[in-house]
Order: C-alpha cells, then sequence, then structure tokens
C-alpha cells in the first residue's frame, strides 16, 4: 500500500511486512513509518498476509474519483486546463494591448495566479492519476491471485521468477505494465488448458 483510504489513518494501513524466521521476528511497516514487531509463528504469518488480503480488498473498493476511468480523467482535467490557459492568454493580450498601466498589472496579476493555479492543479491530476492506476494494479492482482498460484505451481515456463513472487505483500514493487503482463501470459496460459504440457 501507498496511499491512505477511506476512514482509515496512515498508522492503521500496513504497508507491508518483512519476515525474519532466523530473528524469530516478523516486522509490520505502516504508512505513517511506523513499526510493530511480532514474533515469528506459522499462525502469525498467516494471520498478518489475511490482514494485508483484507486491506487490499477494501483499498480496491476505494476511488478517489468514483466512477471515472483514469482515461475520463484526464481528458476532462485536460480540457478544463487548456479551457482556462487559452482563455488567460486572450485575457491577458487584451489587458496588455491597452495603455494603462493598472490594466497592465491585473493582466500580470491574473497570469501569474493562473499558472500558480495551474502548476497546484497538475499536482493533484498526478496524486489522483498514481491512486487510480495503484487501484487498478490491485484489482488485477485480487483478480488472479488464485490463478497465479496454480500457475506456479505447475511450473509454467512463461512466468518469470519475479513474477512468481508476486504477493500482496510485495505488490507496491511491481509497476503497473508489470501486472497486466503477467496477467496477459495467465490469459494466453488459460486458452492452451487442453494441451500436454509435459
Amino acid at each position: 500500500m501507498k496511499y491512505k483510504f477511506g476512514k482509515y489513518e496512515r498508522s492503521q494501513i500496513i504497508k507491508n511486512f518483512e519476515v525474519e524466521p532466523d530473528n524469530n521476528k516478523i516486522t509490520v511497516n505502516y504508512l505513517s513509518g511506523d513499526s510493530y514487531i511480532l514474533p515469528y509463528t506459522f499462525d502469525n504469518k498467516v494471520k498478518i498476509e489475511a490482514d494485508v488480503e483484507k486491506q487490499a480488498v477494501e483499498r480496491s473498493k476505494y476511488n478517489p474519483l468514483p466512477n471515472v476511468s483514469l482515461t475520463e480523467y484526464l481528458h476532462d482535467e485536460n480540457t478544463k486546463y487548456a479551457f482556462l490557459a487559452a482563455s488567460d492568454v486572450v485575457f491577458s493580450m487584451l489587458l496588455q494591448s491597452g495603455s494603462d498601466t493598472p490594466y497592465k498589472a491585473i493582466a500580470n496579476v491574473l497570469t501569474g495566479t493562473m499558472v500558480a493555479f495551474f502548476i497546484y492543479n497538475l499536482h493533484t491530476i498526478k496524486k489522483n492519476w498514481n491512486q487510480i492506476k495503484d487501484i487498478e494494479k490491485y484489482d488485477i492482482y485480487l483478480k488472479m491471485k488464485n490463478i497465479l498460484f496454480d500457475e506456479c505451481q505447475l511450473g509454467n515456463p512463461n512466468i518469470t521468477e519475479k513474477e512468481r513472487k508476486l504477493t500482496t505483500n510485495n505488490i507496491d514493487d511491481y509497476t503497473l505494465d508489470e501486472v497486466k503482463c503477467l496477467k496477459k501470459k495467465i490469459d494466453r496460459s488459460n486458452s492452451f488448458l487442453g494441451y500436454d504440457h509435459n
């Protein structure tokens, strides 16, 4: 998990966990930067994996922009800012053409304000875009995780070693494109289910 979501505080959201059986501990890391150490037992490992899984399912239900796809969001934002920028340029040109200095000062202030507003909103767009991509990555993983486990057990040669290690705990180490690529491999493998793989 990289982002806070819903009613949860950063101190409640598990970022990841590290299992160290040799040191007899499981370190649970939270988004807030805090960590908590549990004694290593098989039951504790299973429980923390279940908690992270449950959190991922809840996270996938949360969308900072409900009912909006990433493409729609970017199109709407780009259209809005293109219109604002164009109207600002036209307004500034009209005011700059006048000979009175107060109008030029007003045009400069408006242009500066618009530029600052535009930069701030670009940051907001990027933040929401990254959250939406993160949610999409979790959705794809949650839908294919059981099939991925089966494919790894069967020793599918098309799945790389890195892809075999994908879990809810380390999904943040993978890009959306890597998860999509893995999904394509699994879908392709499913199309050859009746074939002899020996």
